[in-house]
């Protein structure tokens, strides 16, 4: 009997080590929210967009504010919303996004960034959190997720 209350145990530490591992969706979501300047006081947490996602009647979304920008019920649901775009664009869903695209092109078309170091340090965050040494043409997002 102990040695499957151990067992139970162990495979529920296992579980909970698990559910700290982030994805590699996350990791991207988590730069893209750095990069966007999610932080109290700013658009994006007033809206509890870490994304600053336009509004387009995302699961979540209660309203737009006046620059068009979404307004999310939560953080949570503002963080998924980021998420599902970053998916949709990785996995070839996306109408406006190619899964082709280098992380740089993404990022250019994403943040509406011009070259310069604007761009650099948005995908300076982006490429922290993925662990990204150099942005290269090989960098495609469909290899992120």
């Amino acid at each position: 009997m102990k040695i499957l209350e151990l067992l139970k145990l162990k495979l529920f530490y296992l579980m909970e080590l698990l559910k700290l591992k982030k994805s590699r969706l996350e990791l991207w979501a988590l730069g893209v929210q750095r990069a966007e300047g999610y932080r109290q006081g700013t658009r994006s947490h007033r809206n509890k967009n870490p994304g600053n996602l336009k509004f387009a009647q995302q699961a979540g979304a209660i309203d737009k504010d006046n620059d068009g920008f979404a307004i999310f019920s939560s953080y949570e649901s503002g963080f998924a919303a980021l998420m599902r775009q970053l998916e949709l664009a990785a996995t070839g869903q996306s109408k406006t996004y190619s899964m082709d695209m280098s992380l740089r092109e993404f990022t250019m078309k994403y943040a509406g960034l011009e070259r310069g170091i604007e761009l650099e340090n948005y995908l300076a965050n982006v490429m922290m959190r993925l662990q990204i040494s150099q942005i290269s043409p090989e960098n495609k997002i469909k290899n992120i997720v």
